[in-house]
């Protein structure tokens, strides 16, 4: 068991609400090896922690043989069933219809198996979804084992076949009478036939259905015949479809055709084009033509002209421009100082008022201080008005005026402890809140750790990411063992050929037996000769011979005829019996074979040996088992927050209390009600609060006088220095008088300054008129210079020769000009002597020839368009035909109905090889298997109806069942009335388990009010079946809610187990009391616990803490009649909890019977 959790106390029953955390998850760590041969399992204890009507029941010490549970109806006896389906084969939709539980509590629980290997425990908890379901197997030693050694123990039976043969319940009683005759005998033969999941007659017809649907006989619909028919038509369509390949070639043909002829027409067109261009252009350029030769004869008449040096002509241009240029300088240079002159002569001033300038100046900056005085008076004025209407607000408020009277010593005394309360109550939820945020914090952060992990190895959930790999370790442990057993078969099966070669050599008498034998029979028969003459002839030879020898002699003979019979007979039992084992073991070895495929086809595909395939996944699975402890604390983490929240929830409720009390203490001092401690704390200061009140109304009523006294002085100052300065503005503030005195100083600074910068002006424009004299001079004695080296005589001969200049380039940059248009006219359509020749002919004669270009270029391009038209109608058709798939998708289909008949031809042959197969095994196991399983349950419903019914039996080839009566009558199923029919249904499920066991595989057998039906003699004969069934060596758990029932069983010493009331009321008595005879002496044997589920607690009343203190001891439970008789009889009453109980409880001591 894992640290931690106590062991389950052995020989005690306790029933109750489970207060313990649910299982921790652990490692999966690695189990005993497998234990090979059969295999023994039953139900050693359980406990439901949540499911149905069920939490917190534990059952315990459930031992080997017959066990009967009573409870009335609604006691939850078939939840009870379902649970422990549910725990062995996981939590299927069926068994999800119990979940949530109604009581709470987490859905799932334990259960304890007992097997030939040890005590396992079995955890399974559901989740969201049934993928989602926590299983958890713990080995003898408390170790964490593989999953998939649950499967191994129940012997690798699926839930189907335990819930056919070892879970029987009222449903499946229910769901018997439901049926009419024909569908009841049809069950119970299939019954009878070994059916553990499907029904081999239901397989046989379904196989003989599916070969109707593949192929009628009958002519009817199937799916061969559709497929011949589509393909016949598919065949047609595309004989139809051919016609489009031989229209297809013939537009190819027509296309290359029309190729070859536009090539030729666009060749012409070219050609025609060309001399078309060549002709526009001439007919464009015939006037530039023209102006060019005229250009050409003004050049020749105007003559040579005489190139100017270079420069020279600007260079006199230039001077002729600063000529000018400095003439109109030195007139607008007068103009200005004239200007200037006028200006300076029209400025005036004022000596006074320069002299005043400093004070003015130094008063002005006083401005901001005169506003910082104004602003301060009147910022004292307000907070002098506001401290008045404070002060009195105050004194109002307290109705005192000079101090608060203080508080009591006891009364401060009184509200300081509550005070205390609050605030430490304040303290404990701010922590509890934090301790919380912490826990989440840490949850979370686990979790994304968790999560990154796995999604670096593709996964998304741990515990299936470990199961999956747990569970691949398993399948490659047991295939690797599949192999060595095999190894370990074949080597067993040469050593029994050989021993069998040996015994059947040795049936014949080996020659010493023989002699030994034939000697003593030779012997006997002298002896009894002797005897018979020595009787019959009187003979002195033979005095002693008499019948006394002849009866030796007999003897003797007998004794060797026997001896001889009895070596031959036991030679060939040893023949038979190694002949049977070497059957059993070929049936070993193909059992492993089909076991060791059925692996091959659950392993994933790898490449390399199974032993480093395994190597690897234990790795792989070691890995992950590392992330298990971070889960744990995570789930740790999570469950602290969860505590932390409800400590929060606690300390918010203690807040709550300290405020209450703390209001009370208050309306006890007088005080008003919704005070807090902290506004008490300023009641009690409120006087000294009203003395510096008064304080800084004193303080600020003196700071105004000062800076009103402050204020009246600078005033003064500055209205005398107006007066001075001969300002009229003694009305005006100060601040506007200061504003003007600044204003007209301004304006004197500005005009004296305006008379600096005109002097200055003037000095600068006479300096300026001196200079544009003397650079006129100089630029006129330069151009006089130029004149001379041209050889004119003065500037008009000069411009004279330069317009001639001009003219000459004027008409040589035209003839360029000329050139270049007429140069880019005839780009790429021919050179200018073709051009030449055609304007040597007139005009007339060139658009003539143009126009006849013209309409055969039209002609030609219309031939061209048309053929154009043409191959695009013959592209247009021939994309249609390589783009009609019509052909393509016929053959493909055709292929795909050919693959498909194909397929079902070969499907329809399987199904008929598959049907006469399994009819033969049908024959086989009909002639082999059935008949034991038949003699079984004929034994068992013999005794069940009193030997009213002696025999179950089959018709060969018939699947049909026949129930022979006392007298030979054979009777059909379905004349049978429901009750036999019941009762062939219980007995057929006995001897199949029963087959099981013979074959090593005993699981517990748990029957859910399977007699109800019965009545009173047949209920008693059933319930001896089941016990003598039970003490051959099966676990039988029977439930019931019928009192008659119960008395049947207990009359037969069965254990009678009470259910305890899950809702926590008392049973109510209905079992009516049996004979003295029937239950003194038989029920000492052994005695249970059960524990009564603690009830819910009662609103109001506080909730302990779990184990701190004990419950209170309930009332016994009443109990049955022969649960009464017992208890006298022991001396035993109901009494507490046992030392082993985590926490106390009520018991109910129950004996069984």
């Amino acid at each position: 068991m894992p640290p931690g959790r106590p062991r389950w106390p052995q020989g005690a029953v306790a029933g109750g609400r489970a207060r313990g955390s649910p299982a921790a998850r652990s490692p999966v760590g690695r189990g005993p090896a497998e234990r090979k041969g059969p295999r023994t399992v039953r139900i050693a204890a359980l406990e439901i922690e949540g499911f149905g009507v069920w939490t917190g029941l534990r059952l315990e010490g459930l031992g080997d043989g017959l066990t009967v549970f009573f409870g009335p109806n609604e006691a939850g006896k078939t939840t009870l069933l379902n649970f422990v389906r549910g725990m062995l084969y996981g939590f299927s939709a069926r068994c999800r219809s119990y979940l949530p539980p109604v009581q709470g509590g987490r859905p799932g629980g334990r259960l304890q198996l007992a097997t030939d290997q040890g005590a396992f425990e079995v955890r399974r908890y559901a989740g969201p979804q049934p993928e989602t379901d926590e299983l958890l197997v713990l080995g003898p030693d408390g170790s964490v084992q593989p999953v998939q050694i649950l499967e191994s123990l129940l012997s690798g039976l699926d839930e189907a076949v335990f819930r056919n043969v070892f879970a029987i319940g009222l449903e499946e009683i229910q769901s018997l009478s439901t049926l009419n005759d024909t569908q009841a005998a049809s069950l119970l033969y299939d019954l009878s036939a070994g059916v553990d999941r499907v029904s081999l007659m239901e397989v046989l017809r379904e196989l003989q259905l599916s070969r109707q649907r593949l192929l009628d006989p009958a002519g009817a619909p199937s799916q061969i015949a559709d497929l011949v028919a589509r393909r016949d038509q598919l065949r047609g369509e595309i004989r139809g479809l051919a016609e489009l390949t031989r229209r297809y070639l013939n537009l190819v043909s027509q296309r290359e055709q029309l190729d070859r002829e536009t090539r030729l027409l666009e060749n012409e067109s070219a050609e025609l084009a060309d001399q078309c261009r060549l002709l526009d252009a001439a007919l464009a350029l015939e006037e530039r033509w023209h102006q060019r030769q005229a250009l050409d004869q003004q050049l020749d008449a105007l003559g040579p002209v005489p190139p100017l040096p270079a420069g020279l002509v600007q260079r006199l241009e230039t001077i002729t421009a600063r000529l000018a240029r400095l003439g109109r300088r030195r007139q607008k240079l007068h103009e200005a100082r004239v200007a200037a002159a006028r200006e300076l002569k029209a400025l005036g001033g004022s000596k006074s008022l320069v002299r005043l300038g400093p004070r003015i100046e130094s008063l002005a900056e006083q401005d901001s201080w005169l506003a910082t005085l104004r602003s301060r008076l009147a910022e004292l004025e307000q907070e002098i008005l506001n401290a008045e209407e404070l002060l009195a607000a105050e004194q109002k408020q307290l109705a005192i005026k000079e101090e608060l009277p203080s508080l009591s010593a006891a009364s401060l005394a009184a509200l300081r402890r509550p005070a205390k309360a609050l605030r430490r109550a304040r303290q404990r939820l701010e922590d509890a809140q934090r301790q919380a945020a912490n826990y989440r914090q840490t949850a979370t952060t686990l979790a994304q750790q968790i999560q990154s992990a796995l999604e670096a190895r593709g996964e998304r959930d741990l515990h299936q990411a470990a199961e999956r790999l747990a569970k691949l370790v398993s399948l490659l442990r047991r295939r690797l063992q599949i192999d060595e057993r095999l190894d370990e078969l074949a080597r067993h099966r040469e050593n029994l050929e050989q021993e069998n070669e040996g015994l059947v050599e040795r049936q014949v008498l080996s020659a010493g037996k023989l002699a030994l034998v034939g000697g003593g029979f030779v012997l006997g028969s002298a002896l009894l000769l002797f005897g018979v003459v020595g009787a019959l002839v009187a003979s002195p030879l033979l005095p002693a011979m008499g019948w006394g020898t002849g009866a030796t002699g007999l003897a003797l003979m007998g004794g060797a005829a026997a001896a001889k019979r009895s070596l031959e007979r036991s030679a060939v039992r040893r023949v038979k019996r190694s002949q049977e084992q070497l059957r059993m073991l070929k049936l070993q070895i193909h059992q492993a074979r089909q076991e060791r495929e059925s692996l091959d086809q659950q392993l994933p595909r790898g490449s390399g040996p199974l032993a480093d395939r395994l190597e690897a996944a234990q790795r792989q699975l070691a890995e992950l088992e590392e992330l298990i402890p971070v889960d744990a604390r995570r789930q740790a983490a999570e469950e602290g927050a969860t505590a932390s929240g409800s400590r929060a929830e606690e300390a918010q409720r203690e807040l709550a209390a300290a405020t209450r009390r703390w209001n009370e203490a208050v309306r006890a001092a007088g005080l008003p009600a919704g005070i807090s401690p902290r506004q008490l704390a300023r009641l009690i200061q409120r006087g000294e609060h009203i003395r510096a009140l008064r304080d800084r109304l004193a303080r600020l009523r003196e700071e105004h006088s000062q800076r009103a006294k402050e204020l009246q002085g600078l005033v003064g100052r500055i209205t005398q220095l107006a007066r001075q300065a001969g300002l009229e503005l003694e009305d005006r503030p100060a601040e506007e008088q200061l504003e003007a005195l600044r204003r007209r100083l301004a304006d004197e600074e500005t005009r004296a300054h305006r008379r600096r910068q005109l002097r200055r002006h003037l000095r600068r424009l006479g300096r300026g008129l001196g200079r544009h004299r003397s650079a006129i001079v100089r630029l006129r004695h330069q151009r006089q210079q130029l004149f001379e080296q041209l050889g004119v005589a003065d500037e008009a001969d000069f411009q004279h020769r330069v317009e001639r200049h001009a003219r000459f380039q004027e008409l040589a940059a035209r003839r360029q000009a000329l050139q270049d248009e007429i140069a880019a006219g005839l780009a790429g359509r021919g050179s200018e002597e073709r051009l030449a020749e055609l304007l040597a002919e007139p005009s007339a004669v060139l658009r003539q020839r143009h126009r006849e270009l013209q309409d055969r270029l039209e002609a030609c391009q219309v031939q061209l368009r048309q053929r154009y038209e043409t191959r695009g109608q013959i592209q247009e058709q021939l994309r249609q035909l390589a783009e009609d798939r019509s052909l393509a998708e016929k053959h493909l289909a055709l292929a795909a109905v050919e693959h498909r008949l194909e397929m079902a031809m070969r499907q329809w042959q399987i199904l008929s090889v598959t049907y006469g197969v399994l009819q033969e095994v049908r024959k086989h196991y009909e002639a082999t298997r059935q008949p034991q399983t038949l003699q079984q349950a004929s034994q068992y419903l013999a005794q069940m109806t009193g030997g009213r019914y002696r025999r179950v039996w089959t018709p060969l080839s018939e699947p049909v069942l026949r129930v022979d009566d006392s007298t030979g009558v054979a009777h059909a199923v379905e004349n049978l009335s429901r009750g036999v029919r019941e009762q062939l249904f219980l007995c057929l499920r006995l001897s199949l388990a029963g087959g099981y066991a013979q074959r090593g595989i005993r699981l517990p057998l748990l029957l859910d009010d399977v007699l109800v039906n019965f009545d009173r003699r047949r209920a008693e004969a059933a319930a001896g079946v089941l016990n003598a069934f039970a003490q051959t060596g099966h676990q039988v758990l029977v439930f019931t809610c019928h009192d008659h029932l119960a008395e049947v069983f207990a009359a037969q010493g069965v254990p009678i187990r009470q259910l305890p009331s899950w809702d926590g009321r008392k049973q109510r008595e209905t079992t009516p009391p049996v004979s003295d005879r029937t239950s003194l002496g038989r029920r000492s044997r052994r005695r249970r616990n059960l524990a009564e589920p603690a009830g819910p607690p009662q609103p109001g009343e506080p909730s302990a803490e779990p184990a701190s203190q004990p419950a209170p001891v309930e009332e016994p439970e009443p109990l049955a009649p022969w649960q009464e008789e017992s208890d006298s009889a022991d001396g035993c009453s109901a009494g507490g909890a046992g030392e082993d109980d985590p926490a106390p409880r009520a018991h109910l001591d129950v004996e069984a019977a």
